[in-house]
């Protein structure tokens, strides 16, 4: 059985050109071209990126086992953070190689994570993995100007306080593809079941202005929602 570049790319998590490099410069096993097209054997493996330095013998011997030494990607994995985010890091001396000076004992990273995990550390507050920030954090270390402070306010406040009117605003839009999307419930709180409601809050993108249309009642649905995510 063979695979396409396109399904290679997506097996080995690298670019279809590199794979087309890789098939050129005849590194993955069993790879052919018929056509014009490159077929690989799906039981092909990812080749050894030769652009990358390996540790040496005697760090490892220094280190112990290998399962202890941590590339990027470990990191990334292991602090839950993007692989753009762990260069910037090493690159602003954030963290730092303990290795070779290109790799990282798995002392240093749980230390480290420990370190990033304190709350009372803020030294990488503005920095972190933004999959995981809440809107006040972005909001703090990305609009950093008073211009536009004062323009992201009212929205802000919008988001997370809205009022019964302000929710009709956003009942539904409409996509590019014409589909329907709405942010609100659709009949009376009543009338769903449990499974029911807690299915379309979780299908609205507004979990805040959902409730608050369903409820109609001034409660902090901003915290309540993020009770409940808990």
């Amino acid at each position: 059985m063979y695979i396409s570049v396109n399904d290679a790319a997506s097996k080995f998590n690298i670019s279809k050109r590199r794979v087309q490099v890789l098939c050129e410069q005849g590194r993955i096993d069993g790879a052919n071209m018929v056509s014009g097209v490159w077929l690989i054997p799906d039981t092909a493996s990812k080749p050894i990126d030769g652009r990358r330095k390996h540790i040496s013998c005697n760090k490892a011997d220094q280190i112990g086992v290998v399962h202890d030494i941590f590339t990027v990607d470990d990191v990334c994995k292991e602090l839950s953070i993007s692989k753009a985010t762990a260069k910037n890091w090493i690159r602003l001396g954030k963290i730092v190689p303990d290795i070779d000076n290109q790799f990282f004992s798995r002392g240093y990273i749980e230390r480290f994570s420990a370190e990033l995990k304190n709350p009372k550390n803020k030294k990488l507050k503005s920095r972190r993995n933004k999959k995981s920030s809440t809107g006040k954090i972005l909001y703090k270390d990305y609009i950093h100007t008073e211009n536009n402070k004062s323009l992201y306010m009212p929205l802000m406040k919008f988001g997370m306080y809205p009022t019964l009117s302000q929710t009709k605003i956003f009942r539904f839009f409409y996509t590019t593809d014409g589909k329907k999307t709405y942010f609100l419930p659709q009949k009376n709180v009543f009338c769903y079941s449990p499974k029911e409601f807690f299915l379309a809050l979780s299908n609205s993108m507004w979990k805040t202005g959902f409730m608050k249309e369903a409820f109609k009642i001034p409660f902090p649905y901003y915290w309540i929602y993020k009770f409940i995510r808990r």
